[in-house]
């Protein structure tokens, strides 16, 4: 639009750029016509039929033309020299074809390959290209050798029936039609011919980067991911959920997201297979699990962004087939990676996501300064987003017991924190669910501090954090340390022992001890307990 804006302008304070209106005929310069513009080294000549007659023309003509080569063929027939085109292809075939046998009435049809002369060539038409509105445009004829053969030919046929020489008597010219009064815009030709093309291509130069540019960040950021948030998909099939032994009741409690017999199969791998899980109202339930276990193909499930191949899931008694757009509005996603753009606010994006669950502009907006109140970024509101850090489990357990809150994590302690519930995936399947009393003592824990004690009286229990158990044993008993780890190797999956490792006491621990000791009530400085490990 702004080029078209500047043509304007310049056309109506430049001179040169104005229209020009031809009242009278255009008459254009006879040219004389000569053998001078055929490539005859590389050029083939064909010629159908093959007699007496027209091969003394034709190579009348050879000699004419300088054709001082092998490279002229003659054919009974029009069909036998297409059909011999077609098997022996070449891109430099000049044809010509003799209609009839009337020897005093010339009559032939010169035919180019098209590999080699343009369609242009088109002697039907007045005017080589009725859309060209100036004068000229026959020079294809001249310069691309046909009026040469057609003078070649024509004066060998007027030779061989006289017995005369004519080259030297007769001048043979091309002379184009006149061309009626026209208007001649040649600067905007020019224009649209030579400049239009150099802009289109340098605004795909600045502008492809740019786009690149965009497509990186969106990947980079999350926003890629986002965009499937609020995709729609459909459950095919409804059945109860089935408890498993090691999965804990809810005791009454309300379900806010029910899961059932929930399956995604990409090929012939089950990533979630037959999942049945209950998940309650106003509490935080943490899914955790290793590694392709299923987690992050079941939160996508929950919000929609793959489909299911079969089960179903319900969401506020609500089956999310056919109520994805109310459930939409009561939930909300925070994925492993941020999903920030980075040309928006914090509050900016707070309203963003407020708006795709299907508030009103005033009620987003609302909702942004209750929740920039609630995360104290009310001095942010104006900040890019990318310029925020902070930590979340403040934020969860503040509104534990107001919101329903599904998270996934791969740290223990995280998950003993946060969650009222545990649930714990592996294949794709439910292995148990509980709250985090309910499972430790379904898998009694404290039976493998009993053993320890019972295999070595003298050790101390440190401590548990998250799913590690911390005991200090005494260096003395060697030979009763290697018995009971050898009793722990041979039981590690009845006790559910996943790794068991050992640490030297080392220095900075003595260090620790000591400064702990020197600071009790008796201000006094011990000895220490023989040395452990």
């Amino acid at each position: 639009m702004l080029l078209f804006l500047l043509i304007a302008y310049g056309r109506s304070k430049i001179s040169g750029l104005n229209k020009v209106e031809v009242t009278e005929s255009t008459y254009n310069e006879l040219q004389p016509i000569s053998y001078d513009f055929l490539g005859v080294d590389e050029t083939h000549f064909y010629y159908s039929p093959n007699n007496e007659f027209y091969q003394d023309i034709i190579k009348r003509a050879q000699v004419k033309l300088q054709m001082y080569n092998n490279n002229i063929k003659g054919f009974d027939s029009s069909h036998a020299l297409l059909q011999y085109y077609t098997t022996h292809h070449n891109n430099t075939v000049i044809a010509i074809i003799f209609n009839g046998n009337d020897q005093k009435k010339m009559d032939y049809i010169i035919r180019y390959h098209d590999g080699y002369y343009t369609r242009d060539l088109n002697t039907a038409e007045m005017y080589k290209n009725k859309y060209l509105f100036a004068p000229g445009g026959g020079s294809d004829y001249y310069y691309k050798g046909l009026l040469s053969i057609q003078k070649a030919l024509d004066i060998s046929y007027i030779e061989k029936l006289s017995g005369r020489n004519l080259d030297a008597n007769i001048t043979i010219g091309m002379l184009e039609f006149p061309y009626p009064p026209h208007i001649v815009d040649s600067a905007i030709t020019t224009v649209f011919d030579t400049y239009i093309p150099l802009i289109t291509l340098f605004s795909f130069i600045f502008l492809c980067p740019a786009v690149l540019k965009r497509v990186v960040e969106e990947k980079e950021s999350g926003n890629r991911f986002a965009k499937r948030l609020f995709t729609k998909w459909e459950s095919q099939v409804e059945s109860e959920s089935v408890h498993l032994d090691n999965v804990e009741e809810g005791h009454g409690m309300k379900k806010g997201i029910e899961i059932q017999n929930l399956t995604k199969k990409f090929g012939h791998k089950f990533a979630v297979n037959n999942l049945s899980l209950d998940i309650y109202q106003n509490q935080i339930t943490v899914l955790i699990g290793p590694n392709g276990a299923g987690k992050s193909t079941t939160m996508s499930m929950i919000t929609g962004m793959i489909d299911i191949t079969s089960g179903n899931i319900k969401m506020n008694g609500k089956n999310i087939k056919g109520n994805m757009d109310e459930i939409r509005k009561h939930l909300g996603l925070c994925p492993q990676h941020n999903l920030l753009f980075t040309d928006l606010t914090v509050g900016e994006h707070l309203e963003f996501f407020a708006r795709l669950k299907g508030k009103s502009s005033e009620e987003a907006k609302q909702e942004m300064l209750i929740l920039l109140q609630k995360l104290n970024l009310t001095e942010k509101k104006d900040a890019m987003a990318n310029t925020l850090s902070g930590e979340l489990w403040d934020l969860l357990q503040a509104w534990r017991g107001e919101k329903t809150i599904l998270i996934t994590t791969h740290f223990m302690e995280e998950a003993d924190a946060l969650g009222d519930w545990i649930a714990i995936m592996g294949d794709g399947t439910l292995r148990c669910y509980g709250t985090p009393m309910y499972l430790k003592k379904t898998y009694e824990v404290d039976e493998i501090k009993r053993i320890i004690l019972y295999k070595v009286p003298d050790a101390k229990f440190k401590g548990s954090y998250g799913n590690n158990m911390v005991f200090v044993l005494p260096f003395e008993k060697n030979m009763t340390i290697a018995d009971l780890f050898s009793f722990l190797e041979e039981r590690k999956d009845n006790l559910k022992i996943e790794n068991i490792s050992i640490t030297v006491t080392t220095l900075e621990d003595v260090f620790l001890k000591v400064k702990i000791e020197h600071e009790t009530e008796n201000d006094n400085i011990t000895t220490l307990d023989p040395e452990g490990m």
